[in-house]
């Protein structure tokens, strides 16, 4: 990996790149450099936990039992810290695991984002527990078929602008959705 990098990293051969080429390029060197700092034997280790857990979680699925995933969950999140300290991070720990799903968002983004939900949500259901009107809320309790709620995504999908013939299959994608 770290050859093909260092070709596509070379200035002439970068430059003559696409954005988003480019942008890939950047971003597989990023995970490159995160995961070179990592022990092979312990990266090694954590991947066979990752896919140990996968079919842990499907099992626990299927019977609705999620006990069964907590020590790899717990052992996922040990890794996770050792990673976090040869990483390194600034500010807070969460922030360098935050990089890789939320590029740009840091804890204090996050801490000032659920605050203001807080100060906002709180009042609002407290006015609505002390209300004398109460909302209906038997429908929730109530089947629908499974055309009728494909037929809503659908329509809430054309209603947002999203274009069909740009995304994933539709039909995969709401089946998955739905089912």
């Amino acid at each position: 990996m770290m050859e093909y990098l260092d070709v596509l990293k070379e200035k002439g051969v970068y430059e003559s790149l696409s954005r988003i080429t480019q942008k890939t390029v950047d971003e597989c060197q990023k995970q490159y450099d995160r995961n070179a700092k990592i022990p092979k034997e312990e990266y090694k280790e954590y991947v066979m936990l990752e896919a140990q857990a996968e079919s842990v979680w499907e099992e626990a699925k299927e019977r609705s039992d999620f006990d069964m995933l907590q020590p790899y969950l717990e052992r996922i999140l040990s890794f996770k810290k050792t990673f976090i300290s040869y990483w390194g991070f600034e500010g807070h720990p969460y922030n360098t695991l935050l990089d890789d799903y939320e590029p740009g968002v840091f804890v204090n983004t996050i801490d000032d984002v659920f605050s203001e939900l807080r100060d906002g949500l709180i009042p609002l259901v407290r006015g609505v527990s002390e209300s004398a009107h109460k909302p209906k809320t038997d429908f929730i309790y109530q089947t629908i078929p499974y055309e009728q709620q494909k037929r809503l995504s659908v329509e809430i999908l054309q209603e947002i602008g999203y274009d069909f013939s740009k995304g994933r299959s539709m039909k995969r994608y709401i089946h998955l959705q739905l089912v």
